[in-house]
């Protein structure tokens, strides 16, 4: 939310008191003290929404300069974006000054199968160190209804499919596995679980439902909430 208060209780409180990350909503009123009281709390992202029925996309002026505003501390930007408009923002991903993170696999429509457009546009993305990509949000994807989501699976493993920069063969076999047995553990009925997983230059990032007790993994992109310890050829020291 766009609360201070609001955002530093829960992440304070709900997230263990700074010890997690978390991702905070904000607009211009927050002052560079605000920001950096957010940051002590353990927020180390800002979310814009891109998406036509949810409001649609924030004042382009007004998005730089919150970004600006947050690069001091280190922050990622996530941004929810529907597949289809990817191509319409291809200036504003280029021009990224940091870490960002596409949310819900860009809500691509799944009914239109991986060779899709939009999704080989999310594919090609992630060639770019500077974008992860959330693998969440299964339930919004599909298009068979109730889990276990199986039409939504081969997008999630073409996502994690994709070559980590600097890897060896070997390397990208070894962290596909990891992905599939990490996903049988934490989905807690199929792989079709579907935990999320947040990969794309090294290191990949995974994070399981937020039903189970969450712990805190320390990579080098900052502490991320996960709900069981993630493959270890999947984190950074």
């Amino acid at each position: 939310g766009g609360d201070l208060s609001d955002v530093a209780a829960e992440v304070a409180l709900v997230l263990g008191r700074g010890r997690y990350a978390g991702v905070a909503m904000i607009d211009e009123s927050f002052t560079y003290s605000d920001i950096a009281r957010l940051h002590d709390a353990g927020v180390r992202g800002t979310r814009f929404n891109f998406v036509a029925h949810l409001g649609g996309a924030p004042e382009l002026d007004v998005f730089w300069r919150i970004v600006d505003r947050v690069q001091p501390f280190g922050w990622h930007i996530v941004l929810h974006f529907d597949a289809e408009d990817l191509p319409s923002y291809a200036d504003l991903l280029d021009a990224m000054p940091c870490t960002y993170v596409i949310d819900h696999m860009a809500r691509v429509p799944v009914m239109n199968g991986v060779e899709q457009e939009p999704f080989h546009e999310l594919l090609e993305l992630m060639r770019d160190e500077r974008c992860w990509v959330k693998i969440s949000g299964a339930e919004r994807l599909t298009a068979d209804g109730p889990p276990p989501y199986d039409d939504v699976v081969p997008f999630a493993r073409a996502l994690i499919a994709i070559p980590l920069q600097g890897q060896s063969a070997q390397q990208q076999e070894n962290d596909r596995s990891a992905c599939a047995d990490y996903a049988v553990a934490v989905s807690g009925y199929s792989p079709s679980g579907l935990p999320m997983i947040v990969r794309a230059g090294p290191p990949g990032v995974i994070s399981g439902p937020v039903a189970t007790p969450p712990i805190m993994v320390q990579t080098n992109q900052g502490p991320v909430v996960t709900s069981a310890p993630p493959p270890a050829g999947l984190i950074g020291g």
